[in-house]
């Protein structure tokens, strides 16, 4: 068979897939096309590229895996060209892959996108969310080519870039005893019910932020979901704290949360974009990369301003 580019995609997206079904779904490839590259190449070339595996599905051999590494260069290396081609005239256009940590992803992305769309309309996104591991990993493993995330781990095999800084606030009921005070301390905050947002590296950062004063909270409640911490603290069953100044006062089920600053130092939290160490990025990645810094900064900025006004 004559191998090109569109049979090493297939083989790349079995790999990164596990499997030919999920490969096909996501490049928007029939299944016996892909099964056919993949037959047609081991044929040509006479070795195996997979051996199938009951409980994990597909599994790259040794020289698949030489195989997929050197595709995967070839694949980047052409869609740079295309990319160069495509921006002749100054013109940026073609696809992003980006990752998102997806509870910050409602908040960032929104203005990211918007400021995208108005000045490079000719370029479009690929959205990958997932959790603080997840979202380092798909740039990691290529299949990402920029992240945006909280710089709450530590990987020097990518570049990290700090967006802005923030510092976490205090959610309250109005009904909670503490609501009507103008700012508030840890020490004060560990006698009441605490609403954990119980992900990793968030919960760790809040633990740290006890711990560094020599107190232990009262974890009442455990969530995996900013939103279902938000509408327990608008029951008025603990508080909880937020990094991003979110500007909806009103919980899903319409209750008011009060947001109080601390009234002392903290540990600040970092938005960070994440990109592929020592590589040459293509201009529309630069471009996106020049968007984030501008519209998650002014975004953090206009919020913080009011956050606490009329509370």
């Amino acid at each position: 068979m004559h191998l090109n580019l569109a049979h090493m995609a297939y083989v790349v997206a079995v790999a990164k897939a596990g499997s030919i079904t999920g490969a096909s779904v996501e490049i928007g490839i029939s299944q016996p096309a892909i099964s056919a590259a993949i037959r047609g190449i081991e044929d040509t070339f006479k070795y195996k590229l997979f051996v199938r595996n009951r409980a994990k599905g597909l599994s790259l051999t040794p020289t698949g895996r030489h195989f997929v590494n050197r595709a995967q260069k070839l694949l980047d290396e052409a869609a740079a060209f295309r990319d160069d081609v495509q921006g002749f005239g100054n013109q940026i256009a073609g696809e992003i892959q980006v990752a998102c940590y997806h509870v910050i992803s409602p908040y960032v992305l929104p203005p990211v996108f918007s400021n995208l769309a108005a000045q490079h309309p000719n370029v479009n996104v690929r959205l990958h969310e997932g959790s603080l591991v997840d979202v380092v990993n798909t740039v990691k493993e290529g299949t990402a080519d920029i992240a945006i995330t909280y710089d709450m781990f530590d990987d020097s095999t990518v570049n990290t870039e700090r967006l802005a800084a923030v510092r976490p606030h205090v959610l309250l009921s109005q009904q909670h005893p503490l609501a009507g005070r103008e700012s508030l301390s840890l020490d004060e905050l560990a006698k009441y019910p605490f609403v954990m947002l119980d992900i990793p590296g968030v919960r760790e950062y809040y633990q740290n932020l006890f711990r560094a004063r020599g107190i232990q909270p009262d974890v009442r409640f455990r969530a995996r979901s900013l939103e279902l911490v938000r509408s327990l603290v608008g029951l008025n069953l603990g508080y909880s704290f937020a990094l991003l100044p979110i500007a909806i006062k009103h919980s899903y089920s319409g209750d008011v949360i009060v947001r109080r600053p601390l009234s002392h130092d903290v540990e600040e939290a970092s938005l960070a974009l994440v990109s592929p160490k020592e590589t040459q990025r293509p201009k529309k990645i630069d471009a996106f990369a020049e968007i984030c810094r501008v519209a998650i900064s002014e975004a953090i900025e206009n919020h913080s301003r009011t956050m606490f006004d009329n509370n």
